[in-house]
């Protein structure tokens, strides 16, 4: 219908705001800023402040959770977890959250380098990546030292920093009347 009235585009282009703010609850300017954060790669703060909030929905869960006997996620497992979400880089997205049945949350991470895999419990971390070229790394430890220097292994291995390869070589000309 527009394609056959070319005149109303312009027309509703100018005369209607761009949201309506009947539909929004913020004013059109927030609504496309929050659009456009969306967009930009990497970590951005309505992607992390979405995994706080599943995180703090895992705390919910209640005993048999699952149906089959899954434990709670414990309140201190919540903390940790939230803890590093909060300490990832800017260029390392939020992973995929899980709640495990043995009342741990699971993360993870999935590039065409690899995989990588954290769970975190109440007193331990457990993490696993599987590079696509290379060895296997493991990683554990005390769930207190969690920190972002795992945050910027698994950046490093998975999300690594592109390279523009460019020549170096300078290459120069005299003509032979010119010497």
């Amino acid at each position: 219908m527009l394609v056959d009235a070319p005149h109303l585009i312009t027309q509703i282009g100018i005369q209607q705001p761009a949201c309506n703010s009947l539909y929004f609850n913020e004013p059109p300017q927030a609504y496309y800023s929050g659009l456009a954060a969306r967009l930009t790669p990497g970590i951005q703060i309505s992607e992390r402040e979405s995994a706080l909030h599943t995180i703090q929905d895992f705390a919910k869960f209640e005993s048999d959770w699952d149906g089959y006997g899954a434990l709670p996620i414990h309140e201190a497992i919540v903390k940790i977890a939230s803890q590093f979400i909060n300490s990832l880089p800017d260029h390392l997205p939020c992973p995929d959250l899980t709640p495990n049945t043995n009342g741990t949350i699971s993360m993870e991470w999935e590039t065409r380098a690899g995989i990588a895999h954290l769970e975190v419990g109440k007193t331990r971390y457990s993490l696993y990546i599987k590079r696509l070229i290379g060895n296997a790394v493991l990683r554990d430890g005390k769930s207190a030292t969690l920190a972002a220097d795992v945050a910027n292994l698994i950046g490093a291995i998975l999300y690594p920093p592109l390279h523009h390869n460019a020549p170096v070589t300078r290459i120069s000309y005299k003509h032979p009347l010119h010497v």
